[in-house]
């Protein structure tokens, strides 16, 4: 982790300034002087801002790739991250039934033949059971695609398809990728938007000295219109994001950004379907909490982990576990370094 690795980090950090429009050039002197995008630090709660008290990106990125290699290397593909769970907290783990290997379909668990073909992908879309298609090794809601059965064809994400079109489409998906029932979210979190699954995304560390898991912030993201099938923020030109008590459970407001003045925005309400999510409390967010800290504890290797939790009526599930976690989803909405305990095991891994 030398020149090499902070080069590159500052490379990506001006052509992101170059690509954005900023009120004017301090915002871009700050934010290459800071090592923390403009954008970035237009979302942070003003009172974070102003404190300065914040992770910065371009450290954070390099410390993460450092120190999370291991735990990347064993974590970062969805089907290790299934069979993870699968062994050790089954009720948790994700609804995967199927990936694909080339030109193999191949079932994981359950009834019928191990192995199939690509083909056959379009025998699992029912108008019963819709499922979801997502490749198996990249993130942020790349290549994600809802598929439900349709008259004389498919819907993927909304748009029909012809059942040959459909064929040729799965022809072109990725050579690898997963495919899983879509989850029942709880009737709370639907009701906030009903177009997708709306999922919590929880922040650990796990120290490299006693593996003692800290969490170090959640927030529920909402999908919109501009984020679906998911629920990415993708920086506020997504979803929104809204901060949780880590105590209570308890819901802040959704977070945005506006475009044209270049801000933070709150509301008390989702800004396209209008239900309150302000001062509702998370069903389930005490199990949530207890769950995700201790398999943050028993993790095959250390690091900082972003895991993207879906509540259900009756229950949890672990729909992703990130091991190259972004930080503005969770640092848009809460303090990263509020308590000793985050800051001390943010120090090990020389984030601060």
């Amino acid at each position: 982790m030398g020149l090499s690795s902070r080069f590159h980090s500052f490379s990506e950090l001006v052509s992101e300034e170059l690509a954005q429009t900023v009120p004017s050039p301090i915002w871009r002197i700050r934010a290459i002087l800071s090592g923390h995008p403009s954008r970035s630090m237009a979302l942070l709660p003003p009172d974070i801002r102003s404190s300065g008290a914040f992770l910065r990106l371009t450290l954070f990125q390099r410390r993460r790739r450092f120190y999370n290699r291991m735990l990347y290397s064993a974590l970062h593909n969805k089907i290790s991250q299934k069979l993870w769970l699968d062994k050790i907290c089954p009720e948790a783990a994700p609804p995967m039934t199927h990936y694909v290997s080339g030109n193999r379909l191949i079932r994981i668990g359950g009834k019928g033949k191990p192995v199939g073909t690509r083909s056959e992908v379009s025998d699992l879309v029912r108008s019963d059971n819709p499922i979801f298609i997502k490749p198996a090794d990249a993130g942020r809601g790349v290549g994600a695609y809802q598929v439900s059965s349709g008259k004389e064809g498919v819907l993927i994400n909304g748009n029909f398809l012809g059942n040959a079109a459909f064929q040729q489409w799965i022809r072109e998906l990725p050579l690898s990728f997963t495919i899983s029932n879509v989850i029942e979210q709880s009737k709370e979190t639907r009701s906030f938007f009903p177009g997708a699954l709306n999922t919590v995304r929880i922040m650990t560390a796990t120290s490299f000295l006693d593996y003692r898991a800290v969490v170090l912030g959640a927030v529920l993201k909402c999908a919109t219109s501009r984020s679906i099938p998911t629920d990415n923020f993708k920086s506020g030109a997504g979803g929104t994001v809204s901060s949780i008590d880590l105590e209570t459970g308890v819901l802040g407001p959704c977070v945005g950004f506006d475009e044209a003045r270049f801000e933070r925005t709150l509301s008390d309400t989702h800004p396209e379907t209008g239900a309150v999510v302000a001062g509702e409390i998370l069903p389930h967010w005490q199990e949530l909490h207890e769950k995700i800290s201790w398999l943050a504890s028993i993790l095959p290797r250390p690091g900082v982990v972003g895991w993207d939790v879906a509540v259900r009526d009756n229950g949890i599930t672990v729909v992703e576990i990130n091991t190259l976690p972004g930080i503005d989803a969770v640092q848009s909405g809460v303090s990263l370094l509020d308590t000793e305990a985050k800051r001390r095991i943010l120090s090990e891994m020389r984030m601060i």
